[in-house]
């Protein structure tokens, strides 16, 4: 005989008034009680024993079935409610606890077995309904919940407020504004709104998931005494929306209202911390929860502050927290790596992983996605295939947002014949995906397979979204593909995506310029309706790169009329313009507007531009003066100032100022040694230029190529020694590279037979000319 449950243990549990057992045993009832007791006792046997009957009679009661099985949804336990099923069964109660069973299957997420009970009843009221509307609602199948609630309404039975709550939550899932409404004039209607907080909760939750806030905000200002719940829909529905500093004012309001935030309110105010980069705040909350003693082993809060500070920046505090957790978790672990790969710092993303590994805590998905991220990012192939392989055997290359982070790796990599194959095994390719792809293409030159794929995407009847078309125009304006541009511009327009998304007008003008359709990219900028500093500086860009400076200055003078601020791409652009017109006083102009921004300690190539714009103005002792003012200075800024006394034919200058750079402890590069070279040559100190090469090498690691050489050649044709440069070309072998000796060698030479009358010489370049493109032809 099993042993029943004692009488006196249930007794002693009645009796401590202020133990949680007493508490839920007396919410129960003394049926609840002794059935929860017989369950512990007998449930988990193989069989009921035959001496059943012994319990007490009161056991077998409906209400404590019932009671035991909102204890099983609850708890989400479909094992324990399983068991509790069988014994109703058995019992013979079953149409009684019909409603609580369809509840306990629906909720734990067992749909099949509710639908199956439901279809067994006969008489079906609406808690019945209710249960499975609120279980369809309950795990995202709103549109189920729907046609619930639509045949329930047609087999005559009225909704209760609790149907309508789980309506208003499908509603809300779905973002069904209008049918949100239309359940909520049908609620106004019964009148059953006036005091149920619950019911007033659930109409600003579908109302804030579908972004009509200043109604959710409405609604709680109308509630007498509004709880906490219904404040964290109110924040959440901000949070969710990017409302972030209304999302901040609801909690500070709460707070006045001497409303106590809860768990869950202090874990969307550092989600919101988090995404505002606000570390302040984000300690402030930090500091209000150790106060109110809620950290304690809540994982939940945290994970949340584990996410706050790595969001923030303050990896240190982050890591502190998270070691300080009593159970360190996938969700936590994965919040410092995601921080870790976000910031750039993959080699500590990495790091993470390998301890989370080490500590046997299995990654998920997201996890996943940031370690290859920081694979990626970090250019460590070896270890982003081996993960990759982790992937494929955990069956998770279905999950698009891993198999776009495959994708966004190997990409990186410049594996691109690999990228295309992890998108090939996609069982299902989104947008995404195929963005990552294309934009890998793009990025790596590959402009016209980026084209293909764009073309791809359309003949799997996929819709392009604004990255997609962003990426193809890029590659038409890299390629000159203008007939390819048109046709996408035509599809932008067919969407009527211009005026909602500016970046996407940008793209085009900068496409139309690159292509030298410069009139078409003025009118496509003339016709957005929020033209920014980006549209304006692309169309600059564009008549800068084809000569067109005047009408650069002219869109310049325009863009500042319309109130815009020029920035750092605007004003390298407009130097450049300056420089090659040689006009000093518009530059004196644009170096006024880079100070007045304090822009220079913010951008090398700002710095680079303003030397260069003076020096190749003549005005070379104002570059000399900016250069030494420059707050962020390398070798290309006074490889700018060098060019400068080069091109002004103040040679012994630029070789001084070569000199000082060295002793300022920078390093030239091979631009650097071009622009010496062609001083020592124009001295005619050939020796000296022949020394140059050689330190180039032996100090400074740096082989001459084609460039320093033809100063080279240049120099000995000046000084007429044509035999010397023929040798150095022939020693070089650069008669075997056409392009090099057509383009770069050849006019050199020939312009010097020209100026000494060396026939022989320049009959020689004619010959190697012809047997290069010989040979060129033959191959």
């Amino acid at each position: 005989m099993e042993k029943l449950p004692c009488c006196m243990h249930v007794l002693s549990l009645l009796g401590k008034r202020n133990s949680r057992a007493s508490f839920q045993y007396k919410s129960l009832g003394i049926d609840g009680l002794w059935i929860e007791c017989w369950y512990n006792s007998f449930v988990n046997a193989p069989r009921l024993p035959n001496q059943i009957g012994l319990v007490h009679p009161c056991s077998r009661g409906i209400s404590a079935f019932v009671l035991l099985l909102n204890d099983c949804s609850r708890k989400k336990d479909l094992c324990r409610g399983t068991k509790v099923h069988d014994e109703i069964e058995q019992s013979g109660l079953l149409e009684q606890c019909s409603d609580a069973l369809v509840c306990m299957y629906a909720r734990c997420g067992s749909l099949l077995k509710a639908i199956n009970l439901f279809d067994r009843f006969r008489s079906k009221d609406v808690f019945t309904w209710t249960a499975l509307i609120g279980g369809y609602a309950n795990i995202g199948k709103g549109h189920k919940a729907l046609s619930c609630f639509k045949r329930m309404r047609q087999e005559g039975i009225s909704p209760s407020a609790a149907t309508f709550v789980s309506i208003l939550k499908a509603c809300g899932d779905m973002r069904m504004l209008d049918k949100g409404e239309e359940i909520h004039n049908e609620i106004l209607k019964h009148g059953l709104l006036k005091d149920n907080v619950v019911l007033n909760t659930a109409l600003m939750g579908m109302y804030a998931k579908c972004g009509v806030l200043l109604k959710a905000q409405e609604l709680l200002d109308k509630l007498p005494d509004p709880d906490v719940i219904a404040w964290n829909v109110l924040i959440m529905g901000y949070m969710d929306h990017g409302q972030f500093g209304q999302a901040w004012t609801c909690f500070e309001r709460m707070q006045y209202e001497h409303v106590s935030p809860s768990v869950v309110t202090f874990a969307c105010m550092l989600k919101i911390c988090g995404n505002l980069k606000a570390a302040d705040k984000g300690k402030h909350i930090h500091d209000e929860i150790i106060k109110l003693g809620l950290l304690g082993n809540n994982i939940v809060l945290g994970t949340a502050l584990v996410d706050m500070y790595a969001k923030c920046g303050n990896f240190v505090k982050a890591r502190q927290v998270l070691e300080e957790l009593p159970v360190r978790d996938t969700i936590s672990w994965t919040a410092l790596i995601a921080g870790y790969s976000e910031y750039g710092k993959g080699l500590q993303a990495l790091d993470c992983f390998e301890q989370m590994e080490y500590e046997g805590v299995s990654p998920n998905a997201v996890t996943f996605a940031s370690v290859l991220k920081a694979c990626g990012d970090t250019g460590e192939v070896a270890k982003g295939e081996s993960i990759h392989d982790e992937v494929c055997k955990q069956h998770l290359l279905k999950d698009t947002v891993v198999g776009t982070a495959l994708i966004n790796m190997y990409c990186k990599f410049g594996a691109l014949a690999k990228a295309q194959e992890v998108l090939k095994e996609f069982c299902v390719r989104d947008i995404i995906a195929w963005n990552a792809l294309l934009s890998g293409y793009v990025d790596h030159g590959e402009n016209a397979e980026g084209l293909d794929c764009f073309w791809q995407i359309q003949h799997e009847r996929l819709s392009p979204n604004v990255v997609t078309f962003i990426c193809a125009l890029k590659a038409c304006g890299n390629i000159g593909a203008l007939v390819e541009g048109q046709s996408i511009h035509d599809q932008i327009r067919e969407r009527d995506l211009l005026n909602s998304h500016t970046v996407l007008g940008t793209a085009l003008v900068d496409m139309y310029a690159k292509c030298s359709a410069l009139t078409k990219a003025a009118e496509v900028l003339k016709q957005l309706q929020n033209r920014d500093t980006m549209s304006w500086t692309a169309l600059i860009a564009g008549y800068v790169e084809h000569g067109e400076t005047t009408q650069a200055f002219e869109c310049f003078e325009q863009m500042q009329e319309e109130g815009l601020i020029p920035n750092v791409v605007t004003l390298v652009c407009l130097l450049r313009a300056t420089g090659r017109l040689g006009l000093s006083i518009w530059g004196e102009k644009i170096h006024d507007e880079i100070s007045r921004q304090g822009l220079l300690a913010e951008s090398v190539d700002l710095c680079i531009a303003l030397v260069d714009m003076y020096a190749k103005c003549g005005a070379l002792t104002k570059a000399r003066q900016v250069l030494n003012e420059l707050p962020l200075q390398n070798v290309s800024c006074w490889n700018a100032l060098i060019a400068g006394y080069v091109q002004n034919g103040k040679f012994a200058e630029a070789l001084i100022v070569f000199d000082e750079m060295k002793n300022e402890g920078l390093s030239p590069d091979e631009v650097t040694f071009v622009c010496v070279l062609s001083a020592y040559c124009r001295l005619g100190l050939m020796q000296e230029a022949q020394n140059c090469c050689l330190e180039m090498s032996t100090r400074f690691g740096l082989y001459p190529d084609s460039r320093q050489f033809t100063c080279m050649i240049d120099g000995f044709g000046r000084l007429g020694c044509l035999t010397q440069a023929v040798e150095m070309i022939e020693d070089l072998k650069f008669i075997s590279r056409r392009d090099s000796f057509d383009s770069e060698v050849r006019p050199v030479l020939l312009g010097a037979c020209q100026r000494w009358g060396d026939l022989n010489v320049g009959r020689w370049a004619f010959e190697c000319t012809h047997h290069v493109k010989s040979v060129g032809a033959a191959a």
